[in-house]
């Protein structure tokens, strides 16, 4: 009995796993179109000040569903052992000034940008999964920095050598 019953229950998981997998997988297809098409409109349609701001809240909130798909994605991944760390040597400021491009339009109420950390600094790690924390990290800074307040992105070496550890940062002046 004991057994049949844990069979049933990794039958459910493994129904459940590919359920949430499939779901993931639409989602990401959908929010993909709609954040292409949202740019296309930001960009091309001539509307007035609120018909702009409209669509750049729907962008900024379709970006964060995105974001919240490909976690939820990152974490059946990791829990699958499906993603292995691929350790390079990564330019840190350049990841950092790419991370700002992504979510650039997305920070409002006046607050400044600051990427606080020299051009040759450099790491070894997976630059893919340390650039998607870093995406979530500042998502979360830009919805709340303070009006007229500053967010910061910053990468500086914690402990000396060519090997040594390298702190990766993201502050911004709100709560």
């Amino acid at each position: 009995q004991v057994r049949l019953e844990k069979e049933a229950a990794e039958r459910r998981l493994v129904y459940g796993q590919e359920a949430s997998a499939l779901l993931a997988h639409d989602l990401n297809n959908g929010l993909s179109v709609s954040l292409s098409n949202l740019s296309y409109l930001l960009d091309t349609v001539q509307g007035d000040a609120d018909t702009n701001d409209a669509l750049a809240a729907t962008l900024r909130s379709v970006r964060r569903m995105s974001s919240l798909v490909a976690n939820f994605v990152d974490i059946a991944r990791f829990e699958d052992a499906a993603v292995k760390p691929m350790a390079t040597r990564v330019k840190v400021r350049s990841m950092l000034q790419s991370v700002i491009e992504v979510h650039s339009s997305s920070v409002t109420r006046g607050a400044s940008l600051e990427i606080d950390c020299v051009p040759e600094l450099e790491g070894r790690f997976d630059g893919g999964l340390i650039e998607r924390v870093l995406h979530n990290l500042f998502g979360n800074a830009t919805r709340y920095v303070n009006q007229n307040g500053k967010i910061i992105l910053g990468g500086r070496r914690w402990i000396e050598g060519e090997d040594g550890s390298i702190e990766i940062f993201v502050t911004n002046t709100g709560p």
